[in-house]
């Protein structure tokens, strides 16, 4: 951890020694490593009315250790006296506060322990901040940072005890609020929110003028988190007192956490946010951060739900902003929904709508689950009924998990959350509280105790929890938002970048074809240990689909036992709409290039939601992803005319979404530039160094290279590998002439820091990318040590267009 030398950059058992927190060696690495659950005081002792003495020990460590390993003694804490040699030490379960002033004696208290926190006297108020903390999480509410307010501090132990038992019982109760219109849910659960930003490609809304498409407000919700202007991925208002951006979300949320990103410009902003109206505010007076972003968590115990934030600057007549986004309470908003069988789309469980209802299939051996996409420690799920299941009695039991539910269930694995039996009611949500603490897991699952299932239609679910860490490596899925392509598509809305993009109703189908395959790049080698499909509501075909890993792209799929690792070979039929996953047969298969494909001879459609994979990376320094850190055009001469400016901007490039057609939402990731015989168009990508650049890939928009190559005849796209010298040194890579699918791929074995795109040959040229890869290593010689290779292609010694 980073420090400056200031007393609380560090815990009070580490040491700042060169802007680093290091571990004081007195306490020892075992105590500096669980510092965070740890009280030091210095010089002061207490009364133990429980203690077991340890007359010498060599270390405060070992003091330490004793404490924790002690399974006879329920270990609160240790005093400890230095010696001559060693300490004198005592292990203590309860303490009397106040303290005993000793200049000799220290104290080492664990946080987690009632009777050290708080002291054996539940009479008195208590002793230390860390005691509220202590009984608000022991009895459910959550407090990362929990402040009592003036009318808390009066309280004694047992009636604070008394005080965060009815907080919680409160809680469990959505809306309920206390005669101040504070909602008891803010109170008990402050500062946990979802780790998903919700303002992503969101309709904006603003007060205040936009002269340039790179200064659109657009930018503030287009994912990019550059931030220099000039790159195109900042917004910009002028001209105009109070300006505003306004961005229009997906249902009505309550707001937790909004992050606000500024340009390079270095500018001083003070700004309001709220959600619907300044009455409903998150936070007043925001002086942002200038050079990082800024992190502001909404402590308004009064917010109501909204279904927009706006951003106000106060002070000046001008925004600058590079991006906006915003966190809400609910974590399983927009996360992928799969079940044993489905009739119809189950994400509309979790899109934020409150319109219209799925309905859910649920038994001893149906499930219906969300899947987090990270550990989070769930507190409370909010279900709400459709209305005309009213005067139905219905079972859900809902199970936390860290193991996906389509895999053969081990029930060790799977912790009880809750379960409702109930009479449903108009308008009602209806929450099932898990234990107090929470119940961990990343998968949320739904069962019942009908045979074989019974139909619950459920309008909306939404889930309370704290998030902890990413997935287990086990549980990333490794296709997500990898390039794709197939042998066809029925349609554009059909193309093969759906079945990556985690959305899991959209689809993706190829033509009438014999044996139908898509395929994907997961830009490394692999080793995949399962394979998962979304199947089709109300149809087979999937029954004869087949997974296997291959290091090539161009292989004849029926004959692929030459080519290629098998993964899976299905030989069952599919439920309606089933999410199923398979181990793969071992050895394991190893691969860059993953294929789906369906095992027949005649001509079928090949259809399905999504395809997950999930498996370890081989990491070879030699050739990986290298870092691709700015994008730029030679002129501003647009390359898809039906798109405004700002929606196709060089950074769209490098933007790593692996979406080659725009989205349900109408969300763009490509960029273009149309060139003449006047000028040369040119699209270039900057890496983050000096590179030996080995392959070059570029997925291009759908059709777009059939539509080049039957228009303009010969054109081509040249990619070239370039490094600023004196001169710009331009060394050609492979070409590629006349492709017909949409990912494609030049090899290269140039150094350089720059790559470069243009259209070459033909006569009108329009240049379309929707992503560019790049691989190789890192330059380790000095950039005056790369000479001409006479065997490579001739360079382009022509000054750069600046």
């Amino acid at each position: 951890m980073l420090c400056s030398n200031k007393i609380d950059d560090c815990s009070q058992f580490e040491l700042c020694e060169q802007g680093q927190c290091m571990c004081n060696i007195e306490f020892g690495q075992e105590i500096c490593d669980n510092s965070n659950n740890l009280i030091l005081i210095r010089m002061k002792t207490g009364k133990f009315n429980t203690s077991k003495k340890i007359l010498s020990m060599a270390s405060i460590s070992q003091c330490y250790m004793h404490c924790l390993n002690n399974t006879q003694f329920n270990c609160a804490g240790i005093s400890y006296i230095k010696q001559n040699e060693g300490y004198q030490c005592h292990l203590f379960s309860e303490i009397s506060y106040p303290l005993i002033e000793n200049e000799n004696s220290y104290l080492i208290i664990l946080k987690d322990k009632t009777l050290g926190v708080c002291g054996e006297n539940f009479s008195l108020t208590p002793p230390m901040e860390q005691c509220y903390i202590r009984i608000w999480i022991e009895n459910g509410c959550f407090a990362e940072e929990f402040k009592p307010n003036d009318y808390e501090k009066l309280m004694t132990i047992t009636e604070f005890i008394d005080y965060s038992k009815e907080m919680f019982k409160l809680a469990a109760q959505k809306f309920s609020v206390n005669e101040n219109s504070e909602i008891y849910r803010l109170i008990c659960f402050k500062r946990i929110s979802s780790e998903k930003n919700i303002a992503f490609n969101k309709e904006v809304n603003d007060h205040g003028q936009s002269y340039y498409p790179l200064g659109s407000p657009l930018h503030a919700v287009d994912g990019l988190l550059h931030s220099d202007y000039s790159l195109g991925a900042c917004s910009e208002l002028y001209d105009i007192m109070n300006p505003t951006i306004s961005i229009k979300l997906q249902g009505k949320h309550r707001i937790k956490k909004v992050v606000l990103w500024p340009t390079n410009g270095k500018i001083n902003q003070t700004v309001n946010i709220y959600a619907e109206n300044s009455i409903n505010f998150c936070a007043n007076n925001v002086n942002m951060i200038i050079d990082l972003p800024t992190k502001v968590y909404c402590n308004n115990l009064k917010m109501n739900r909204a279904d927009d934030v706006t951003i106000q600057e106060i002070f000046l007549t001008s925004l600058y902003l590079c991006e906006v986004e915003i966190y809400p309470e609910n974590v399983a908003y927009l996360k992928p929904v799969f079940a044993k069988i489905a009739n119809e789309h189950l994400s509309k469980l979790t899109d934020g709508h409150e319109s219209d209802f799925a309905t859910m299939n649920l038994g001893i051996d149906y499930w219906v689950t969300i899947n987090l996409l990270a550990y989070y420690n769930v507190f409370i799920v909010d279900l709400k009924p459709s209305l005309t299941s009213e005067g139905t009695n219905q079972n859900i039991l809902i199970e936390l998990a860290n193991e996906n539910p389509a895999l053969v269930k081990n029930s060790a694995n799977f912790n009880y959350c809750g379960e409702k039996t109930y009479l449903i009611q108009m308008h009602h949500y209806y929450s099932i509280v898990c234990n107090k603490g929470g119940v961990k897991g990343q998968f949320v699952v739904f069962r019942s105790n009908f045979n074989p299932f019974q139909k619950v239609e459920i309008i909306e679910i939404e889930v309370i929890g704290r998030y902890l860490r990413n997935s287990d490596k086990e549980n990333v899925n490794i296709f997500l938002n990898k390039p794709s392509w197939s042998i066809s598509h029925h349609n554009k809305q059909t193309a093969a970048c759906k079945l990556t993009n985690g959305i899991f109703h959209d689809i993706f189908q190829t033509k009438k074809e014999r044996y139908p395959w898509a395929r994907v790049d997961l830009l490394g080698n692999y080793r995949i240990f399962k394979m998962a499909i979304m199947s089709r509501r109300n149809a087979n075909r999937a029954r004869s689909i087949r997974g296997i890993l291959s290091n090539y792209t161009e292989f004849i799929i029926k004959d692929q036992y030459n080519s290629s690792q098998l993964c899976f070979n299905n030989d069952n039929d599919f439920e309606s709409g089933e999410y199923r996953i398979w181990t793969c047969q071992q050895p394991f298969p190893v691969g860059r290039f993953a294929t789906i494909y369906l095992h027949v001879e005649e001509k079928e459609y090949f259809s399905a939601y999504e395809i997950e994979a999930f498996g370890q990376q081989i990491i070879n320094d030699n050739f990986t992803l290298i870092p691709l850190v700015k994008s730029d055009r030679t002129v501003n001469k647009q390359g898809f005319i039906a798109k405004l400016e700002s929606e196709q901007l060089p950074l769209k490039a490098i933007d790593g979404l692996a979406l080659n057609d725009k989205t349900e939402n109408g969300f763009f990731s490509c960029t273009g530039i149309s060139m003449n015989d006047d000028y040369e168009g040119r699209i270039t990508i900057y890496m983050d160094s000096l590179h030996t650049v080995d392959q070059v890939t570029l997925l291009l928009p759908i059709n777009s290279m059939t539509y080049i190559s039957n228009i303009y005849r010969d054109a081509a796209i040249q990619v070239a590998v370039e490094i600023l010298d004196i001169y710009l040194q331009r060394q050609i890579c492979s070409l590629k002439n006349k492709a017909t699918l949409e990912y494609l791929f030049y090899n290269c074995q140039f150094i350089g820091d720059r790559i470069s795109f243009r259209i070459i040959n033909g006569t009108r040229k329009v240049l379309k990318i929707c992503e560019v890869y790049v691989f190789g290593e890192q330059q380790k010689s000095p950039r005056a040590e790369v000479a001409q290779d006479r065997s490579r292609p001739e360079i382009d010694r022509s000054r750069p267009e600046l």
